[in-house]
């Protein structure tokens, strides 16, 4: 999918969460979610993330989401939306900066359960 710099082109509002470790009682960590901005994105589906040995994670996509220069978020973070049939949501696997001549950051994504 080719997206224009026009207005509309990234067509998902999405929210941001950083995952943060927080010391649990028994020596180990819990992982909870912050909510920390809302950005416009474009996700470009690549399909399932194929076969593994976790068959309910198959059906999960990869892909890559767009948006704005200097509003993607860090390796590690999520982001939500909601579409038909439910909340979807997203783990940043990489980021590519975004340059003058394509003024998107590029984020190489997975589903992951919402």
């Amino acid at each position: 999918m080719t997206i224009s710099g026009e207005p509309g082109a990234l067509n998902l509002r999405m929210q941001v969460f950083e995952p943060v470790a927080a010391d649990d009682g028994l020596g180990g960590n819990i992982i909870t979610l912050t909510l920390r901005r809302s950005v416009w994105a474009a996700f470009d589906e690549d399909g399932p993330a194929g076969q593994s040995t976790d068959p309910v994670n198959d059906a999960l996509a990869t892909g890559t989401l767009r948006t704005r220069i200097g509003m993607a978020p860090p390796v590690g973070w999520r982001l939500t939306w909601d579409a038909l049939g439910g909340t979807r949501a997203l783990e940043v696997m990489a980021v590519q900066r975004g340059t003058s001549a394509d003024p998107f950051d590029l984020c190489a994504v997975r589903e992951v359960a919402p």
